[in-house]
């Protein structure tokens, strides 16, 4: 197994640890709740979503990267 390979299905392993955190950040904007918390629960779940698309890229996940960007 080459290194880009390991790296890919290392990054696959941790592909549900990351969703569990996006959804984790994703149920802190709720309706009804204070304003400066669910503005620094979005600000952490661009910078997520942006990492994803990110690593998603990098390891040629592209339709994940695509939907992450949008």
């Amino acid at each position: 197994m080459d290194e880009l390979t390991a790296l890919q299905a290392s990054y696959a392993f941790k592909m549900g640890e990351k969703l569990v955190e996006l959804k984790a950040v994703a149920e802190l904007i709720i309706p009804g709740g204070r304003s400066e918390d669910i503005a620094t629960a979005i600000s952490e779940l661009s910078g997520l979503v942006h990492k994803l698309s990110g690593y998603a890229k990098t390891f040629g996940i592209t339709e994940l990267g695509s939907t992450a960007k949008t």
